[in-house]
């Protein structure tokens, strides 16, 4: 077997780094949320009181309860707010568990999202869950 070059060990150690930035947001140590209806009888074309965003915390920030209920993009834009640095610089990641194309009350919803993660200058992922957990992408 042949040794491996130096100069592919540094592109490979290269690539590694830049994959892995310390920068970057990692899903696990951000809030993420689902889009869940309210009632079983919800559907996604209801009214957005019909539907909410069910959010979690980090392990290591989580309080005694697994998840906290958001009545609205408004109230889980306030709940990354209140979180610590670390957690609110990992981004909001949303799931989205829908049919193949959201409703209409969902899109609304997250546009609305959008527009004020953008405003608070948090960082959004949002993903289907067909496509889940590699299909989230960046919406701001």
């Amino acid at each position: 077997m042949k040794p491996l070059s130096a100069g592919l060990v540094a592109c490979c150690l290269l690539a590694f780094a830049a994959c892995t930035r310390p920068g970057d947001p990692h899903r696990a140590e951000g809030v993420n949320a689902m889009v869940v209806p309210v009632h079983d009888r919800a559907r996604p074309g209801d009214e957005l009181e019909e539907w909410l965003f069910r959010a979690t915390l980090p392990v290591d920030h989580a309080p005694a309860a697994h998840h906290t209920d958001l009545a609205s993009p408004r109230e889980l834009i306030e709940f990354v707010g209140r979180q610590p640095r670390e957690v609110r610089d990992n981004g909001i990641w949303v799931l989205v568990n829908d049919e193949t194309e959201p409703g209409p009350t969902v899109r609304k919803m997250l546009r609305e999202l959008v527009q004020l993660a953008s405003r608070e200058d948090l960082l959004l992922f949002i993903c289907r869950s067909s496509e889940f957990p590699h299909g989230y992408e960046r919406v701001n």
